[in-house]
């Protein structure tokens, strides 16, 4: 499988499946999901760029279409119209429509992808490396050991910036991904 990017997701924090959304119902915009609930879901780190919305939208259709969306939210949960921010992610479940989908762009692989580990996953002694600041990095003995696995997820904020469907804009408090999003955008 040719990944463009791939994060695991090992914060400090306990790692954990996100909530679990809806069905997608209709693409309003490059950033703004409904739900076959009713509910509105705004992309968290992205504002429409300026390039074919339409096409933008048939990618994101391709995409999300027959799978249930898992949110993640970060600090702020709605916006001033009440809509959910949320991190999107689809589970990597079907390797042919995220190849129809990359297809509808006429450009090659840049699909960003997170790997969500079980909640009861425990990382084997030694695995992290802490400097004195407190941050953490793969402990280099490990890091030609196979590394966790954990389920895959297609991180569509990202993809989108990838894609160049989407700007990165920062949206304090919710800032979790910002700096990675900031490397998607410069790199696309």
């Amino acid at each position: 499988m040719n990944f463009t990017r791939k994060l695991i997701l090992d914060n400090v924090r306990r790692i954990f499946y996100p909530r679990s959304g809806n069905l997608v119902k209709e693409v309003l915009d490059v950033n703004l999901l409904r739900f076959r609930n009713g509910e509105t879901v705004k992309l968290i780190g992205i504002e429409p760029a300026q390039v074919d919305k339409d096409l933008a939208k048939a990618f994101i259709k391709k995409l999300t279409s027959g799978h249930v969306i898992t949110l993640h939210m970060d600090k702020e949960k709605y916006d001033s119209d009440k809509n959910i921010l949320a991190y999107v992610f689809i589970k990597e479940d079907n390797a042919l429509k995220v190849k129809e989908a990359i297809k509808i762009t006429g450009k090659e692989n840049k699909i960003s992808y997170i790997e969500f580990l079980p909640e009861d996953y425990q990382f084997p002694e030694g695995y992290w490396d802490i400097d004195r600041f407190g941050n953490r990095s793969i402990n280099p003995s490990f890091a030609a050991k196979e590394k966790p696995q954990g389920d895959l997820f297609v991180f569509l904020n990202a993809t989108l910036l990838n894609y160049r469907f989407a700007n990165f804009v920062s949206m304090p408090p919710n800032t979790q991904y910002d700096s990675y999003f900031k490397t998607c955008f410069r790199e696309a």
